[in-house]
């Protein structure tokens, strides 16, 4: 065997490596991102989720700041994923403790946002100083997963169009928040790498799996005439959740007198029928341990027999988590003779 066949195999295996794509890598996706917390930022991580028991040797984390949409951070992963498949990178004070670190620094090594973080293959991070253009990565880099994140900050079209074309920006809130939220996917690892569509806001879930926030939805449905049924499921298990319910009274010929509907189930108060503008005021309650509500709207007598009611209902989620979500539906019988 000639004495130049070594180096000729590593100039084929390097050649190969530049021409490596992400579909042809262990599946591996940045799972959850926790930007912002309270008070001093000493407890941001990011989770990596792949294959169980999978080396994450050769990849290289990457933080790009939105100033600019270049590098300012970069780490080469070393260790190996538990036999879930969580790979932890974090501040040396998250619980459980991460398979490697990096420093809070004074405000916070991970910016808030609008910025992004990458994870790539074949490029130390070494080849990512400080000022590497997103949209110029070094020779040989694969891009196997990122994401392009804010704190309420207006959307970064640089970064976007760099690492994720196509694919939004996800809000992690704003960093006004009292209680921490992360942002994660729901479910782990879906859909897939480069595809963010099923990040959601949700408690920080460090090292494990995420907790998915289901889907939070309101109905309305009445036997006509009869009493309006309007329920809620989704909601958080006991979180309150502010209401709007305005019904129209409309004659033939044109429109009458609106009604709003009132009620603070929450404090033990009766459901009251007022004479206001639709929707001026709110109603509270409480959600079950489901998570759910229903709430029965008498109509009898809300209308005068010449007029007809249509019903249009709003909800509002007001989360611990420092976070809101609104759902809102017009149905059940849209013009009904009373």
């Amino acid at each position: 065997m000639s004495k130049n066949a070594p180096l000729g195999r590593l100039l084929a295996a390097a050649c190969l490596l530049s021409t490596l794509s992400v579909a042809q890598l262990p599946f591996i996706t940045i799972n959850e991102i926790n930007c912002d917390t309270p008070a001093a930022d000493v407890l941001e991580f990011i989770e990596i989720y792949t294959i169980p028991n999978v080396s994450l040797a050769g990849y290289t984390l990457v933080f790009f700041n939105g100033a600019g949409d270049t590098s300012y951070f970069a780490m080469d992963l070393t260790g190996t994923a538990d036999a879930n498949g969580f790979y932890l990178v974090g501040n040396p004070l998250v619980v459980p403790a991460p398979n490697q670190t990096f420093a809070p620094g004074s405000a916070g090594a991970l910016q808030n946002g609008a910025d992004g973080v990458a994870l790539y293959f074949g490029a130390a991070a070494a080849a990512f100083p400080n000022g590497t253009p997103a949209v110029m990565p070094p020779v040989g880099a694969v891009l196997t997963d990122a994401l392009v994140y804010g704190t309420a900050d207006t959307a970064d079209a640089g970064l976007l169009s760099a690492l994720l074309p196509g694919q939004p920006q996800i809000d992690e809130g704003t960093n006004a928040n009292t209680n921490d939220v992360s942002i994660g996917r729901c479910l782990d690892g879906t859909p897939n790498a480069l595809d963010v569509t099923t990040f959601q806001q949700m408690p920080p879930s460090p090292g494990t799996f995420n907790t998915c926030i289901p889907a939070f939805r309101i109905s309305i449905t009445q036997t006509c005439p009869g009493p309006i049924t309007i329920s809620v499921v989704g909601a958080q298990p006991f979180y309150d959740l502010y209401n709007l319910i305005a019904l129209t009274c409309s004659s033939p010929t044109g429109s009458g007198p609106l009604f709003g509907i009132n009620a603070d189930l929450a404090a033990g108060s009766p459901l009251t029928a007022f004479t206001y503008p639709a929707g001026t005021d709110p109603f509270h309650v409480v959600a079950d341990a489901a998570g759910a509500y229903t709430l029965v709207v008498p109509t009898s007598g809300l209308c005068p027999s010449t007029f007809q009611i249509s019903v249009e209902a709003v909800c509002v989620e007001a989360l611990g988590l420092g976070f809101t979500r609104v759902t809102s539906q017009t149905t059940g019988c849209v013009l009904l003779n009373f």
